[in-house]
């Protein structure tokens, strides 16, 4: 149990792949999700700094060849992302609930795209996460649990 809080603390903070490695996952159940019903792999850290896009990418690939499902929908939650320093543009909003990893990304998607100028560099993020999603048998899951977009 405490391993299983400590992972998700890990994710939550957006630690080092190095970090996550770390922890103790012997007999760790892929398909946990947190309190909320996020899935495991969460993205919104990545959108609020293109920097650590590179880093995501190869957290999101470990996690599928450790065992992670795509395939698995969250059973709650709700996504905002937001300009602080632009409050005039609208919110993105996704409802996790019901969604795979796939199904979450392209909504996600959607909605930037109505505001492409401003979402570019993340709406491009988002086609890569794609990429090994489609390569790769069904062996992610993203948390969807997002936090307001730093600007």
């Amino acid at each position: 149990m405490a391993h299983r809080e400590l992972f998700f603390a890990f994710l939550e903070d957006a630690c080092r792949l190095e970090d996550l490695k770390l922890v103790n996952l012997e007999g760790f159940d892929w398909s946990s999700r947190t309190e909320s019903g996020m899935t495991l792999i969460r993205i919104h850290q990545a959108l609020e700094d293109s920097a650590t896009f590179k880093d995501a990418m190869k957290t999101i690939e470990w996690l599928i060849a450790s065992g992670a499902s795509s395939t698995q929908t969250c059973t709650g939650g709700q996504s905002h992302y937001y300009w602080p320093s632009k409050p005039d543009l609208p919110r993105v909003t996704v409802q996790c609930k019901g969604r795979s990893v796939i199904s979450y990304v392209r909504a996600l998607q959607q909605e930037m795209r109505k505001n492409l100028k401003e979402w570019r560099v993340q709406e491009a993020f988002l086609a890569q996460v794609l990429h090994p999603l489609q390569q790769l048998p069904a062996k992610v899951s993203l948390d969807l649990e997002c936090r307001s977009m730093r600007a």
